[in-house]
């Protein structure tokens, strides 16, 4: 799935069942007069880790600075608050839907959002679109609903930065309305519908910021704000007889490769799958949405009753061996063919759980699906349900590869969720499949999957197709495409060859296309002192530093049926340059031989020399026995960080046909020893908002120039932190580097951050701590700088984040918090 997707069902845009366009009110801070206009907002963020072979390293690194400017400016918002439905004088409950003759009030906040005093000019009209007509626009003066006249106008009085102005728009349903129309009110006149703090255009129905007359208000800067008047507008949509609908989504997570028994076959390897499952509330439907979220409700479940049913085909050439079971759950199998849909196959239930239960063997037949249901007592008449906002985890399957030869293959496969949505006491079949972030198997945020003659959803085989171009690359539910997309792994092959080069203890270690590839991970110490502070940008760079030499454990073994033979070792051209004069020493006992990188990088000589490199041969080899040796490497000063520098090493048997020394007809196998100078990589990010979500400035490390921060926005600052080393294959024998215990920290008083300073005109911090605002999305463990959690009312200077378990290579992670302008 594309990245602009991955949101599209997590936006507070839906005020009630019925609203399917404009915005939830978020709280308004109450601000300040406003930071100094000009005043940089700088936020650099730093963090240390470990190395796990060795966490008495020390690892630092830190990110980029972001600075954004604070202007002067006005700021009008419009967001849609609440609406209700009345027949007559009697407030209609919002989920039986409105009907003609009903009235309908729509409720408005403007919001002055800039860094002066305003007044706000309201006209009294208002845009109608579809089954409605406007019969009164009003606005609220503290004690009651004032009437606006129809073809006048009402000009508050000034409202300082963060106040608010309540606005209602009255509607009566027409009575030519029928069930599936729009109500539609727009509140407001911009070029662009439902634009928020835009350039007044000065056309009819505008509802707009009128500056302060100099002197005429505490507060107030003398001339006009820099960006003019200011305008919005906004939206709200009843849908006449709105239907309800349960939108699920079921997600997969692929595990590692577990070996089995027997390290030369791969029959016996396993892997386990974590299911889990996500029932939509209001708030997580996407723009547009026609529908009003409900819980998830049971469906027929044949063999077992009535129940929510996970279903999860067996992957081809593999044998399901166990379900991990979460409460209020039961495991369930099915012989029945995958011609069968699985919400038609008859299941039966395994007993035991919750927790770990073991697939039996049937009496007949072959398993073909495994599942969990959330069963309907026997007997009971009301459905059993996961209610909306709701997720369900803990669910797991393990595989094993019992079809898989030495030669490797393809693992994919693909969960469903079944389930139904009540509709004025008919159930409705829902039906998703697992590899993207959209519920019901729509293939975008409002386009549904195809339904059947009936208007229920087309179900699939639920068998995952090899072919098919969409997959979840990530193994994370993120991919694209019509329905589901397979989780595919590649199972690789058992390495076979003459002589086996390897990591410590592995000869027989393969990488990312097979054993010449493999390889260890290792990073040099990276103190803090290796960066440095430019006190007039305020930026840190990563200087080049004199690493510190890393050694290495490897291990070759020749081929059982060989003689007993001398095998060289040697480093070999590199895929990379190498810095000139890295130093490499490959030792064997007592035996050592030191090689030099030329001035490209890319040849090796023998130490002190310009001869070419000759190898430190290890006599005697005796067929099938590992043979450990040690490799140090020595990278010279003035290498560059946060880089990895991988060296070749080349055990080979010499066969005497060709040159002396290594020749392409010399049986031969390579392993990478690779040092790095660092490997945490931080990316700082700020996105510039509005209170209600209205992005100024989506996320970028170079704000504009020409976009500055005004009081009442939210800078939401965003560090991604990546362990830039290579990915191990699974079970492979290469050493991967993962970063562990990282600590990142932002301390918005130490330099060169200034965000959390008192600013000296207000005696406030330039920004305020966004409650509820700070997240890790690998469940870091983040607290103030009072050791209170993130997420508490408390303001705070400093955050710090405890990132949860080790960071894998490739894996990436994201912290993040806001602030709000003062």
């Amino acid at each position: 799935m594309k990245a602009d997707k991955l949101s599209m069902y997590s936006r507070p845009i839906i005020a009630s069942l019925l609203v399917s366009s404009g915005l939830l009110q978020l709280a308004a801070p109450v601000l300040a007069n406003g930071t100094a206009a000009g005043t940089q907002i700088t936020n650099t963020a730093t963090a240390s880790y470990e190395d796990p072979t060795d966490p008495t390293k020390p690892l630092n690194t830190f990110s980029n600075t972001v600075k954004v400017a604070v202007a002067e400016v006005a700021g009008l918002t419009l967001t849609a608050d609440t609406f209700a439905v009345v027949d007559g004088t009697t407030l209609v409950p919002t989920n039986a839907g409105a009907v003609p003759g009903n009235k309908v009030y729509f409720d408005y906040i403007i919001t002055n959002v800039g860094n002066d005093p305003t007044q706000i000019r309201v006209p009294g009209t208002a845009k109608v679109t579809g089954a409605g007509q406007v019969e009164q626009v009003q606005y609220w003066n503290g004690t009651a609903w004032v009437d606006i006249p129809n073809a006048g106008e009402f000009i508050s009085g000034s409202k300082a930065p963060g106040e608010t102005l309540k606005v209602r728009v009255v509607t009566r349903v027409l009575a030519g309305a029928v069930s599936g129309d729009d109500l539609i009110v727009t509140l407001g006149n911009t070029l662009t519908p439902n634009a928020q703090n835009v350039a007044r255009d000065s056309t009819g129905g505008d509802i707009y910021t009128v500056d302060n007359t100099d002197g005429s208000v505490t507060g107030e800067v003398n001339g006009v704000p820099e960006n003019g008047v200011r305008e919005a507008s906004a939206s709200q949509k009843v849908v006449i007889g709105a239907s309800p609908e349960a939108f699920v989504t079921v997600t997969k997570v692929r595990g590692t490769q577990n070996p089995g028994a027997s390290a030369t076959i791969l029959s016996d390897d396993t892997f386990t799958y974590d299911l889990g499952l996500k029932v939509a509330n209001q708030a997580d439907l996407p723009v547009g949405s026609t529908k009003s979220a409900a819980d998830l409700e049971d469906t027929t479940v044949p063999g077992i009753g009535s129940g929510i049913l996970v279903s999860d085909a067996v992957p081809a050439n593999t044998t399901a061996k166990s379900l991990t079971v979460p409460a209020g759950w039961i495991a369930v199998y099915t012989v029945s063919p995958t011609t069968i849909a699985a919400n038609a196959a008859t299941w039966v239930e395994i007993p035991g759980g919750p927790g770990v239960v073991t697939v039996p063997t049937p009496p007949a037949g072959t398993i073909s699906r495994v599942g969990f249901v959330k069963k309907r007592p026997t007997g009971s008449t009301t459905p059993i349900s996961i209610a909306k906002g709701s997720t369900v985890s803990g669910m797991a399957v393990t595989v094993e590869l019992t079809g898989f030869t030495a030669a490797g293959g393809t693992l994919a496969n693909i969960a469903q969720v079944f389930g139904s949505t009540n509709i004025n006491g008919t159930p409705k079949l829902v039906f998703d499949e697992s590899g993207d972030q959209n519920p019901n198997n729509y293939t975008s945020g409002n386009t549904p999957g195809p339904v059947d003659a009936g208007g229920d959803p087309v179900i699939t085989s639920g068998v995952a197709s090899l072919t098919d171009p969409d997959t979840d690359v990530l193994n994370n539910n993120t991919g694209s495409g019509p329905g589901g997309e397979p989780n595919v792994y590649k199972v690789l092959p058992i390495a076979q060859t003459g002589i086996l080069n390897g990591t410590g203890g592995k000869p027989d270690a393969v990488g990312p296309t097979g054993t010449n590839d493999d390889f260890t991970n290792i990073s040099t110490p990276i103190p803090a002192t290796t960066w440095s502070l430019n006190s007039t940008t305020g930026v840190y760079t990563a200087n080049p530093i004199d690493p510190a030499s890393v050694g290495f454990a490897n291990t070759f073994q020749t081929a059982a049926g060989s003689p007993t033979q001398s095998v060289n070792l040697m480093p070999t051209t590199p895929t990379t340059a190498l810095p000139a004069g890295t130093k490499v020493t490959i030792t064997f006992g007592a035996t050592s031989k030191t090689f030099i990188t030329d001035p490209t990088g890319l040849i090796f000589y023998n130490d002190g020399t310009t001869t070419p490199a000759t190898p430190l041969v290890v006599p005697n080899v005796v067929a099938g026995t590992p043979v450990n040796y040690g490799t140090e490497i020595d990278l010279p000063s003035g290498t560059a960080q946060m880089k990895g520098y991988g060296v070749p090493i080349v055990a080979f048997v010499d066969n005497g046909t060709g040159p002396v020394g290594l020749d392409p007809t010399d049986t031969q196998n390579i392993t990478v020893d690779r040092v790095y100078t660092g490997y945490l990589k931080l990316n700082k990010e700020v996105q510039i908002s509005e209170t209600d979500g209205t992005i100024i400035e989506a996320f970028t490390s170079t704000p504009s120039a020409t976009i500055n921060v005004r009081p009442g926005q939210l800078l939401q600052y965003r560090i991604t932190y990546t362990n830039i080393s290579d990915i191990a294959p699974a079970n492979s024998g290469s050493v991967a580097l993962n970063a562990q215990n990282i600590k990142i920290t932002e301390d918005g008083n130490a330099a060169p951050n200034n965000w959390a300073k008192i600013d000296p005109a207000t005696s406030a911090p330039i920004t305020g701590h966004q409650t509820g605002s700070a997240n890790d999305s690998n469940n870091g463990l983040i607290t103030f700088d009072n050791g209170a959690s993130a997420n508490s009312s408390a303001n705070v200077g400093v955050y710090k984040d405890v990132v949860a378990g080790p960071l894998a290579p490739q894996q990436v992670g994201t912290f993040s918090f806001s602030r709000i302008m003062k």
